[in-house]
């Protein structure tokens, strides 16, 4: 029975002057589409980043509102009503509409699961959304700048 090295199946560097011109060619052309996925990888994380981040703002906005009308209602002052909106009916029409409660929103968690939450903790799960997307950024751009080096090798 023969031995195995330790070393099977991991990947090994070889030298590009060993390889033939069209194995040189397949490999840049699969490093390329590799590099173009990232980058598109790159572009969606950034567009999710930035509605996780406008998301955390609008949620800051309405726990002022409702901050400021607990103070209205503790000084016996009449609050104002919440601000009028408009909300999306398709992903181009929007009908003019004002919240029953804003201090309770309800947050879209991804696939189909949604949670109440009030405007701070909304802020706060927008927060935590914005910070594992900016993780999995820094890896991508770790991966595309690997890819980069590699394809100028």
């Amino acid at each position: 029975m023969s031995q195995q090295p330790a070393h099977e199946g991991l990947p090994q560097n070889i030298p590009l002057q060993a390889l033939p011109l069209e194995q040189l060619d397949k490999l840049r052309q699969n490093t390329e589409r590799e590099l173009d996925y990232l980058n598109q990888t790159l572009a969606t994380l950034s567009t999710a980043s930035r509605r996780f981040s406008a998301s955390k703002s609008t949620a800051l906005d309405l726990q002022a509102g409702v901050d400021a009308a607990a103070s209205a209602a503790a000084s016996s002052a009449a609050a104002p009503p919440p601000p009028p909106t408009l909300v999306p009916i398709t992903p181009s029409m929007y009908v003019p509409g004002r919240m029953v409660d804003p201090g309770t929103l309800t947050v879209d968690l991804g696939t189909g699961y949604y949670a109440e939450m009030n405007p701070k903790q909304a802020a706060g799960y927008f927060e935590r959304k914005v910070e594992a997307v900016r993780v999995q950024m820094e890896i991508a751009q770790g991966n595309a700048t690997q890819k980069r080096q590699q394809l100028e090798a």
